[in-house]
């Protein structure tokens, strides 16, 4: 290096230690390499300890274990890692005082050949102008912990991720049933979030220092229903009354109905109890005892599938990759625009244990922690997302009532499919009674 250089590079140097914006230096290798005093003072750590730190990538760094990652917040989103400029509001935790909310922008160095070798981030006021295009997925972070923070606050749960008037309708009702002793049911599709629901009612309930536990009636023998309940309440006492879980309840037989609804009246056991199927739909087909159907629906919640909650997917869609992957500098992924309209456009049969399954496998196999529209399972990308779509029809024409049958057909199919074989429900999507469709089945 001349001298020229040299002097350069002081007075380069010279300028970002002066600098009143927080600057710090991220190499190609994730090390943290620079950071000038504003950024010392407003971290509340000095160089010597940061210098050389794996930035991205370094969860074992017991540095970086505080309740908001410091590496979290402060390493590229992956649209930068990307080579792009880029940046947006995020939340940073500091040493002295509370997270503080501000704007970080981040430009990119490159070789001759293209490839990243570092990049300068510049931290500065939340409100101020936008020097590089916004981050998606650094809006979308901090979306996410900003419904969190609220759920914290309004609840004292954070799992329970959700947007809009219909959750907030469910969080009303969630505080209404804890703070009662009256039994729960539970309505929804398979994979609607029932179970974690139930146990937000127990947590913050009266009986939560109490355990919650679940019984599956088709995991259990019809001969030994009564003796495994008569073993949970024999640990009941005024002070420590225990919660059932009674996962899909109207398919308890009959003959222990009766038994189980003065188990109610005696309030013997908190009842939380889910089901998929209509208990006013049971009780006009006699499936359920009147007893037993005006027991446990003394509070009903319903709990929407995701194809009606696509509003929320974008939301949820990150909550399950940040529960999935935790670590201090794991929050370091994106989903891309046309993913996430692939994501929309699918109507999601298995709900959100599904969406969690592909969000998890495409992480997985996505390059630089972005996923894309590609990296999603050809399931999900494709036919508008399993939506039926008539075929066209064919130069040499199909006989109307036969193409009017095959279509039938197709969406009786796709109907029972997303019903689970469930033929109430399958009517219910249908619109049409449920006598009508065994005849047209």
């Amino acid at each position: 290096m001349t001298s020229l250089q040299a002097a350069g590079v002081r007075r380069l140097n010279a300028m970002m230690r002066q600098a009143r914006d927080p600057l710090y230096v991220i190499d190609s290798l994730g090390r943290l390499v620079y950071v000038n005093e504003a950024w010392e003072a407003f971290i509340g750590l000095d160089a010597d300890s940061v210098l050389g730190r794996q930035w991205i990538g370094g969860e074992d760094d017991p540095l970086w274990n505080r309740e908001r990652s410091l590496t979290g917040s402060l390493a590229p989103p992956p649209e930068v890692l990307c080579g792009q400029p880029g940046g947006g509001v995020t939340i940073i935790p500091s040493v002295s005082g509370g997270p503080k909310r501000r704007r970080i922008e981040f430009s990119p160095y490159v070789d001759e050949k293209g490839q990243p070798l570092g990049w300068l981030a510049t931290i500065r006021p939340e409100n101020s102008p936008s020097n590089a295009p916004d981050s998606p997925s650094q809006r979308a972070h901090v979306e996410l912990a900003d419904t969190r923070e609220r759920l914290r606050t309004r609840i004292g749960i954070e799992r329970l991720v959700g947007k809009g008037s219909r959750h907030d309708r469910l969080l009303e009702q969630v505080k209404t049933a804890a703070a009662s002793t009256a039994p729960v049911l539970l309505i929804g599709e398979a994979g609607t979030g029932r179970s974690l629901v139930a146990s937000a009612i127990h947590n913050l309930g009266s009986s939560r220092h109490a355990p919650l536990i679940p019984l599956d009636f088709k995991a259990i023998p019809p001969e030994t229903i009564e003796t495994t309940l008569r073993d949970v309440l024999a640990s009941s006492t005024p002070e420590r009354i225990p919660s059932i879980l009674l996962r899909e309840a109207l398919d308890l037989p009959r003959d222990q109905q009766a038994w189980l609804a003065s188990v109610v009246h005696e309030r013997r056991a908190r009842i939380l109890a889910t089901t998929g199927v209509e208990p006013e739909v049971a009780l006009r087909e006699d499936r359920i005892r009147e007893d037993f159907y005006f027991a446990i629906t003394a509070f009903v919640v319903r709990l929407a599938p995701l194809r009606e909650r696509l509003d929320e997917l974008p939301l949820l869609a990150y909550a399950f990759l940040d529960d999935g992957h935790p670590g201090p500098s794991t929050s370091r992924f994106g989903i891309e625009p046309d993913a996430i309209q692939a994501l929309r456009e699918y109507d999601w049969p298995g709900n959100l244990p599904e969406l969690r399954r592909v969000l998890v496998a495409a992480r997985a196999d996505c390059r630089d922690g972005l996923i894309r529209a590609g990296d999603l399972p050809a399931s999900i990308r494709g036919a508008s997302g399993g939506a039926y779509a008539p075929p066209p029809v064919a130069p040499s024409a199909t006989p109307l009532d036969l193409w009017l049958t095959q279509l039938e057909r197709k969406l009786i199919e796709q109907a029972l499919h997303r019903a689970r074989q469930n033929k109430s429900r399958a009517a219910e999507l249908l619109g049409i009674s449920r006598p009508r469709l065994y005849r047209r089945i």
